[in-house]
């Protein structure tokens, strides 16, 4: 297994889950709402990638504050890319994506928060610390992508087969300042995965259970990575996290469809606003 990939699954351990099927489905409300017609598979894909930031490819901040300067670099040295841009506005914290209303105190995840331990103090009663908050976090955001119509799946999955790999990553890794070669491999990456197994609770903890086999295969002596494949397989069986999911889907299901609504009727109405640039608002169909 290339090592960027291993890298890319060992940190999805540590670090909160991207919830891409939320944000498709909320950005291709937006599009519809503004009459966007753009290369919607650029704005799509651009939607979900600022958390390559989650792998320690680029910045946190940059990624999930910046949209506005990576629209501008883009209006410049690629106008033909410059939707892909308009999606990482859609996604992140500042100055108006689906992040600003979802993380942060007193956010959709925050407020969740509580109800959601009492879930998984069932099943794991021994995790703690941020460990347990991340698994939370993780929690709650996979069973909100469960929640969103199959459609967004295949839209997700054909927008990355057209997406051209080396030209994102080259803008991504310029912009951003990452390892172009490292972020040309996990678009590739995502290419060939299927995003329609984050859409069932079973599925979704196969894939679960899978990233934490590949992290217990990554280091150590192969004694090593016998004892913590068998410990994986111990701690995290399908079935019970299988229940932490459909019961947290549950619990979740009405606030996120009001959380979804709010949040894309407040984009909507903001998103014009920041753009420095009137210009490059109405490159976008703005």
């Amino acid at each position: 297994m290339p090592k960027v990939i291993r890298t890319f699954l060992t940190r999805l351990q540590l670090y909160p889950r991207m919830n891409p099927l939320a944000h498709v489905a909320i950005n291709r409300a937006i599009l519809e709402d503004h009459g966007i017609i753009g290369d919607r598979n650029l704005v799509l894909t651009g939607g979900i990638l600022p958390d390559l930031a989650i792998l320690q490819l680029i910045p946190w901040k940059p990624a999930h504050e910046d949209s506005l300067g990576f629209i501008a670099y883009l209006a410049e040295k690629d106008p033909e890319f410059l939707p892909f841009g308009f999606g990482w506005m859609l996604h992140g914290e500042a100055p108006c994506g689906l992040d600003s209303y979802s993380h942060g105190k007193g956010n959709f995840v925050d407020q969740l928060e509580m109800p959601v331990f009492n879930i998984v103090r069932k099943y794991k009663p021994k995790l703690y610390g941020e460990k347990l908050n991340l698994f939370i976090h993780s929690l709650i955001e996979f069973s909100c992508d469960t929640m969103v119509d199959k459609e967004n799946a295949v839209i997700l999955n054909n927008a990355f087969a057209s997406l051209d790999t080396p030209r994102a990553a080259f803008h991504i890794s310029n912009y951003f300042k990452g390892d172009g070669k490292k972020i040309h491999r996990i678009l590739n990456f995502f290419q060939g995965f299927d995003f329609e197994r984050l859409m069932e609770p079973k599925d979704v903890a196969k894939v679960w259970r899978s990233l934490e086999m590949y992290q217990s295969l990554g280091t150590g002596s192969l004694f090593q990575k016998y004892l913590k494949l068998t410990r994986t397989l111990t701690l995290i069986k399908t079935r019970p996290l299988t229940r932490m999911i459909v019961e947290t889907r549950d619990l979740v299901r009405q606030p996120f469809i009001q959380h979804m609504k709010s949040s894309k009727d407040a984009i909507s109405e903001s998103m014009v606003k920041p753009f420095p640039n009137p210009m490059h608002a109405k490159q976008l169909g703005l």
